[in-house]
Formats: structure tokens, sequence, C-alpha cells
């Protein structure tokens, strides 16, 4: 009798089905959520909010949303071994269509949209645990959302992913001039540049117009000239951030991970390590994880992205 081998993949076992609904946006409108739902008993007690980057984006004329939504079922039998996962509304129409849009990336109105998904969620199933995870300017967020929710809902961990350390302005007028200097660029042109965004950011941040894009001619001509407004870049160079890093509960775990081959950001371990001695100085829970091939974005490396947070999760 010819014996044919039985191989059990573990984690086609975590079947995961979506439930949809709305909240209430910053604006008054009605956005939507999708949760990624696992049928493992074990793990249902358990709800992560994904915080995504930038998605209000209205020069491009996709669905990000959709694509996200897309490519995370396609990602499920991982993700599903965490617990179950909300994905936030972002939708071009939803934003880019409201009077209130400020012309470009208002990005801080997503705090108090993701807290507000938080509490639908949570009405409608009430979770043991909830880990807030933020990626790449999602991840500036995660914590103020954290912070916000802390003390009436039960959160129980923050992740942030792919993010700078330091101030934005700080860290893109090194950047960029390292990319100069690493291209053989003679040291007076680095240094008016070093110096040309550094007075740039400088002047943007006694505005923080809506509307204008000071810095568009540092990405090139044409589509992605115009996708940062000086609103977006206020924001990222928030002067109170790390201040309001210090509300942060020092109960709350957080985990900052980076992919060990960013290309969106120069010495991004570095830039991550910052971040990390900068929330234990403050008496915060923080580690690192740094995943292995993985560059800006996850979906390439989804079970090794998936596989950090759970290592860290399952440690405390």
């Amino acid at each position: 009798m010819k014996f044919i081998p039985f191989i059990i993949i573990l984690f086609n076992l975590t079947k995961t089905y979506a439930l949809t609904g709305q909240y209430h946006g910053a604006f008054g409108d009605s956005l939507q959520y999708e949760i990624m739902s696992t049928s493992n008993a074990n793990k249902a007690s358990k709800l992560f909010v994904y915080v995504a980057g930038d998605g209000d984006i209205c020069e491009i004329q996709k669905n990000p949303y959709v694509e996200d939504l897309f490519k995370w079922k396609k990602n499920s039998p991982f993700s599903s071994l965490l617990g179950d996962w909300v994905i936030a509304e972002k939708t071009i129409d939803k934003y880019c269509n409201r009077p209130q849009r400020l012309d470009g990336i208002d990005y801080y109105h997503r705090i108090t949209e993701t807290s507000e998904l938080v509490k639908t969620v949570m009405n409608l199933r009430n979770y043991n645990e909830v880990y807030i995870v933020g990626h790449s300017a999602g991840a500036l967020l995660a914590p103020l959302i954290a912070i916000n929710l802390q003390d009436d809902y039960p959160i129980a961990g923050v992740v942030m992913s792919s993010m700078m350390g330091r101030d934005f302005s700080d860290y893109m007028a090194e950047s960029m001039a390292r990319w100069y200097e690493s291209m053989g660029e003679d040291f007076k042109v680095v240094a008016r540049l070093y110096q040309g965004i550094t007075n740039t950011f400088t002047n943007i941040k006694t505005e923080c117009s809506p509307a204008k894009k000071s810095l568009g001619p540092l990405w090139g001509s044409g589509l992605y000239e115009s996708i940062r407004t000086d609103n977006f870049y206020c924001q990222q160079d928030d002067d109170n951030y790390v201040k309001k890093l210090t509300l942060l509960s020092s109960n709350i775990p957080v985990l900052v991970m980076q992919g060990d081959k960013d290309g969106a950001l120069q010495s991004s371990i570095t830039e991550t390590l910052y971040r990390v001695n900068q929330l234990n100085t403050m008496n915060k829970n923080a580690s690192f994880a740094v995943v292995k091939g993985m560059g800006h974005g996850w979906l390439k490396h989804a079970k090794a992205f998936f596989q950090a947070i759970e290592k860290w999760e399952i440690s405390f």
C-alpha cells in the first residue's frame, strides 16, 4: 500500500469572515469599516485596529481603502492568528468631497475618527483587549488614539511600524542632504539644500496653510509634486508630539518595528531606535523589532510582519 503524506497547514485552519458597518466621521459624515473576524475562539476576544499611513491623497484617483481590503484579505491567514482586525474608512470620495477637506492631507482628524470606530465596534462586540497598530504616518497616530481611549476601553498595546523617530523637519533635512551627498554633490550644494529645507519648514509652521505646497519642488514635477500640503507637514512636525506621548499609560506596552530594507526612511533602524529610547526615557514599556527584508510596506512580508506582532503580544 502506497503511503500518501498528509500535511496540515495550521494557519489555514483559522478562517476569517467579514463584518461591515458604519461609524461617524470627524465632520459628521458616515464612514465604512470592515472587521476581519477570526473563527478561532481563543483569539476572538482580541481586536487589532489598523491605522494606515497616507490614505487621504486627493490627487490620486484610486480607492486605497478597497485596495487595502483586497490585499488584507489575501493575507488574512497570517493576521487571523492574532485575533479580529478592523480597517477604518479610507475612501477618496468620503474625504475629498468634504467641504472641510483642507485641500490635502489633514491626518490629525483621524484620531477622532479612529476613536469613534473603536467605540462603535466595542458596542457591537465587547473585546477584552484592543491593540492599535499604526503604519507609516499612521504609526504617529497610533499612540495618540490609544491615549484618547485608554481611560474607557481595554487598550492592551500599541504598534508603531515603519515610522521616523525624530521631528519630520530634522529627519527630512538630514536625509535629503545625505542623499545628495551620496550622489557626489558638492558640499556647498548639500549645505544650501539642508539650510533651504530647514528654512522652508520654519516658514511652513508659521501658517500651516491647507492650500500651499511649499515642499512640492522636492518631489519633482508631475503628480507627486502636489501631494503634500503645508498643513500635513505641520502635523507631521508637531512640536508638542513628544509631550503628548507622555500621556500614554505606562501600563500599555509599545512595539516599535521596522523593516531593514525601508527605502522611504534613510537610516531607518537608527530612526526607530531613537523613538524606542525616547519612549523608555518616559518610563513607557517600549520594545523593538526588525522585520528582515521588509521595505516600507509590509504586504510582501506579511507573514513576518504579523509574526513579529504575535511574538511581542504573547511576551506579556
